[in-house]
């Protein structure tokens, strides 16, 4: 197991506020190759922002899901999105602002969903907030190289899909976090204004891409 933390100091930028600070990519290399998957931005401001790297990527339906007791996602209250614009789906991105509002949206478009989260923030306890799962790596756009920021996992099987627990955890005093005791593949941990954003990221049999926000 590995655990790799975003940059919070530079000798360019000693106080760490920095976008390169606050934003990240993640990547597979998959026998060599560089698979684009997802990325994560915290705001100066506490908010916090995740989003599939797949620009072909597009909400078809949103829904209320719960997670059986078999560790399958039940799916009940679907909503058929054919009559939004292409464009207002695409390459969509979920945000949780201080205030309390959570949204996915695309585009600075009307959002997709939306609802209140009050009181996460500052986080005092852990707070799981997505569930996502990719499309079979081999699907997923690839790069040539990695930028300074990328954290970048090596995913054993090109036909697996991955699955991406994203979890939002307090400050603590000294920068050692709780990884999942169920082994993931690999933890990418990053400081936000406020909180620690957790990534998890373990192998998962292929299936479509899709993600699941937790409400209250």
């Amino acid at each position: 197991m590995q655990l790799r933390e975003f940059e919070t100091v530079s000798k360019l930028d000693p106080f760490g506020r920095g976008y390169k600070h606050r934003a990240c990519r993640i990547l597979f290399n998959v026998d060599g190759h560089l698979r684009k998957v997802c990325w994560v931005v915290m705001e100066l401001d506490g908010s916090v922002s995740f989003g599939l790297s797949n620009k072909e990527f597009v909400v078809i339906e949103t829904a209320s899901s719960y997670l059986h007791a078999n560790g399958h996602f039940v799916t009940e209250h679907r909503t058929n999105l054919d009559g939004v614009a292409m464009s207002d789906r695409k390459s969509a991105h979920v945000t949780l602002h201080s205030s309390g509002v959570c949204h996915m949206r695309a585009n600075r478009a009307k959002p997709l969903f939306e609802y209140s989260l009050e009181g996460w923030y500052p986080v005092k306890t852990q707070l799981r907030w997505i569930f996502v799962f990719t499309d079979p790596v081999m699907g997923l756009p690839e790069v040539r190289t990695a930028h300074s920021r990328d954290a970048i996992v090596r995913f054993p099987d090109a036909t697996q899909s991955a699955r991406i627990e994203v979890d939002l955890l307090p400050q603590p005093e000294k920068p050692i976090y709780p990884l999942i005791p169920s082994a993931p593949l690999q933890t990418i941990c990053g400081i936000g204004a406020g909180y620690v954003v957790r990534l998890s990221v373990f192998t998962n049999p292929p299936k479509p891409a899709c993600l699941f926000v937790v409400r209250p």
